[in-house]
C-alpha cells in the first residue's frame, strides 16, 4: 500500500486543536479518515478547551496524554478530558471517528458528569479497548451521533447518544480494571502458593490472606490460568516432592508431611495421580537415570 509520508503534523494537531469553547453545550463528531496517510512527527502539545474522544476502526495510532503515551489499534478509544495537555505522536493509515464536547451537555439537575464518567477526570485512565461483541454497537452510536451533528443537531438527541457512549467506555473500562484486579490476585495466589505449600492452608486460609472469598478466588484463579487453586497447590506439593524424593534419602512418610500432607498413603496417590508413578518409582527411575547420564 502507498503512503503518503506527511513532514508536518498539523493534520491532527488541527483535527483537536481548532474547538470553540465558548458555547456551554458545544458537541462536535466528525468520521476520521486519513486512509493511505502516515505522520511520524509529534504534533505541537495541545491543550483543548473540551472533553476530546478519537476511536479508530482502522490503522494505528500513538498519542500522549499527560505524562503517559498510549498506542492505539482498531476497536479502541481514547477519552482526553478537557484541560489535559496530549499530542499526537504518531499515526499511520487511519479510519474512525473523534469528536469533542463541553461537559455542560450531559448535566441535568443536580447532575455532575464527573461523578458518572471517570474517563472525564484528568487523573483517569485514558484508553480503553471495546471487544468484538461491543465494537458495533459502539460505531452505531457515533454513526447515528454523526448524522445528529450534519443535520437537526437536536440536543437531546446528541446527549442522548453521547452519554451511551460514555456508558460504553465507562463499562469496557471497569471491565479492563476487574481483569487487572483478577490478574494482580491470581499473581499473588500463584507465589503465596509455592511460598507455603507445606504449612497445609485450605482455600479459605489463601482467600483471606488476599481479602477475597473462597468462591471469588476460586473462579478467578480457574479463569486466569485455566487450572483450579487446588491443582496449583497440588503442583507446588509435587514439585517439592520430587525435590526431595530426588536429592535426599528421606522416607515417603517423611516427605509427605513436608510437602503439607499429613497422611502418607493420600500422599502417595496424590504423587501418582499426577505423575503417573509412586513416589518410590519416581526415585528409582530418576535416580537410574542420573547414574546413566554420568
Amino acid at each position: 500500500m502507498h503512503y503518503n509520508n506527511v513532514n508536518t503534523s498539523s493534520i491532527m494537531a488541527e483535527l483537536f486543536g481548532k474547538i470553540p469553547s465558548d458555547d456551554p453545550r458545544f458537541f462536535t463528531i466528525r468520521r476520521l479518515d486519513v486512509k493511505g496517510r502516515k505522520v511520524e512527527v509529534s504534533s505541537p502539545p495541545i491543550e483543548s478547551p473540551i472533553n476530546c474522544f478519537f476511536y479508530l476502526n482502522h490503522g494505528e495510532a500513538m498519542i500522549s496524554i499527560g505524562k503517559d503515551l498510549y498506542f492505539f489499534q482498531p476497536g479502541e478509544c481514547a477519552v482526553i478530558p478537557a484541560g489535559q495537555t496530549f499530542s499526537i505522536r504518531y499515526f499511520d493509515n487511519c479510519v474512525g471517528y473523534m469528536g469533542g464536547f463541553n461537559s455542560d451537555i450531559l448535566c441535568g439537575e443536580e447532575h455532575n458528569p464527573l461523578h458518572s464518567y471517570s474517563t472525564l477526570r484528568r487523573w483517569g485512565y485514558h484508553k480503553v479497548a471495546f471487544n468484538e461483541a461491543i465494537t458495533e454497537g459502539v460505531n452505531g452510536i457515533l454513526r447515528r451521533l454523526c448524522i445528529e451533528n450534519d443535520a437537526a443537531k437536536n440536543p437531546n438527541i446528541i446527549k442522548a447518544y453521547l452519554s451511551a457512549f460514555l456508558t460504553e467506555i465507562e463499562e469496557a473500562s471497569d471491565n479492563e480494571k476487574r481483569a487487572n484486579n483478577d490478574n494482580a490476585t491470581c499473581n499473588r495466589f500463584v507465589e503465596s502458593v509455592f511460598e507455603s505449600y507445606r504449612l497445609n492452608r485450605s482455600l479459605s486460609d489463601y482467600a483471606q490472606q488476599l481479602n477475597v472469598s473462597k468462591e471469588h478466588l476460586r473462579k478467578v484463579v480457574k479463569r486466569c490460568t485455566g487450572k483450579g487453586p487446588l491443582e496449583w497447590i497440588n503442583e507446588a506439593r509435587i514439585l517439592e516432592s520430587k525435590s526431595l524424593l530426588f536429592n535426599t534419602d528421606l522416607t515417603v512418610n517423611e516427605i509427605a508431611p513436608r510437602v503439607g500432607v499429613e497422611d502418607p498413603a493420600y500422599f502417595s496417590r496424590l504423587f501418582k495421580k499426577n505423575t503417573g508413578m509412586t513416589p518410590i518409582q519416581y526415585r528409582t527411575v530418576r535416580k537410574k537415570s542420573n547414574t546413566n547420564t554420568e
